[in-house]
């Protein structure tokens, strides 16, 4: 989870002061209109003999630039730069995650076989987000649009991860207004951080089909942050009335609801102008970005138990043997 570098961006983000420039290109970045002039010249020029259709490598090789996956100093938009860690965690553990959740001894080990609850959680909360951050910080994109839709996963893995963990912590039922006995405010925290979370995916849709005229970074960049704060919100409301653990619960949002992202506005933000360091860091190598991103899972893992004790009181899994 996460977007972009801290490198200050080329574009404001006033709408009327965005500017639509194309990125500038380099050895590795290429704008989707410099693709289509190479494309004609080599046609032109028999570079791909008469007649003959590019091949899905060579497609493949003009998006990104596999050899250096991991290893760019630049985002595809050209404006922001990339710390050699970046991305790393992230790849890191959207491995070690999917590898547990999707075999038999790894949902033994999590505690989550047998429970919907545990598994939306662990999902959406370590494996998707996390491989959506990867395609954003790990890819070398080479041209603009393959970087906008990786940079709108990573807005929705973001949104999303809120949502289905408050739809973990609600459990069965938490759709079906028919079975509401009262206004249940659980189940409609969570029925309404879904709908934000699919009212953010229309807009970043229409950022990304309309990203020529405003960068996707900064489209409707205010409610895309009003939304996911509402996502938080709503997590917000479901945990303290279901932590049982008034010390968990108070770390827990402490941590999640005011540390991370006082930090993200102030250190990670593109156009962060703050000089408050409360964690170090070393330029090019490891950056605010990388401490926000240990600290988020930290987090995560406080969560994950704090679900965990809810569902099954830590009868199950690495819980049981360790605590």
């Amino acid at each position: 989870m996460g977007a972009g570098g801290e490198s200050r961006p080329r574009w404001s983000t006033s709408r009327r002061s965005v500017t639509t420039e194309a990125p500038e290109e380099s050895h590795h970045v290429k704008t989707r209109s410099s693709i289509s002039r190479d494309r004609r010249a080599s046609r032109q020029s028999g570079g791909l003999g008469k007649g003959r259709r590019q091949t899905s490598y060579e497609t493949l090789a003009e998006i990104a630039d596999w050899r250096r996956i991991g290893l760019h100093d630049k985002y595809a938009d050209a404006t922001m730069s990339r710390p050699v860690t970046r991305g790393w965690l992230h790849i890191g553990l959207a491995s070690v995650s999917t590898f547990l959740v999707s075999t038999s001894g790894g949902r033994d080990f999590l505690g989550v076989r047998g429970s919907k609850s545990l598994m939306t959680f662990f999902t959406f909360t370590f494996v998707v987000p996390y491989w959506a951050s990867s395609a954003l910080h790990f890819i070398p994109w080479r041209i603009r649009v393959a970087h906008d839709i990786s940079l709108v996963l990573d807005f929705l893995g973001i949104s999303g991860g809120f949502a289905a963990q408050t739809v973990a912590w609600v459990g069965k039922g938490w759709w079906n207004v028919s079975l509401d006995d009262g206004f249940e405010v659980n189940k409609w925290a969570a029925r309404l951080s879904v709908l934000a979370t699919a009212r953010l995916t229309y807009v970043l849709t229409y950022a990304v089909l309309h990203r020529t005229s405003t960068p996707v970074m900064v489209h409707r960049r205010q409610l895309r942050f009003a939304i996911t704060g509402f996502n938080m919100l709503c997590l917000l409301v479901v945990e303290t009335r279901l932590i049982s653990s008034w010390r968990l619960n108070l770390l827990v949002q402490i941590l999640g609801k005011l540390f991370v992202p006082t930090y993200f506005v102030f250190c990670v933000a593109v156009d962060s102008s703050s000089d408050f360091r409360p964690l170090p860091t070393k330029a090019k190598v490891w950056e605010a970005h990388e401490n926000w991103h240990v600290v988020i899972l930290v987090l995560h893992l406080l969560q994950f138990y704090a679900v965990s004790t809810h569902v099954h009181g830590l009868s199950a899994g690495v819980w049981k043997t360790v605590l």
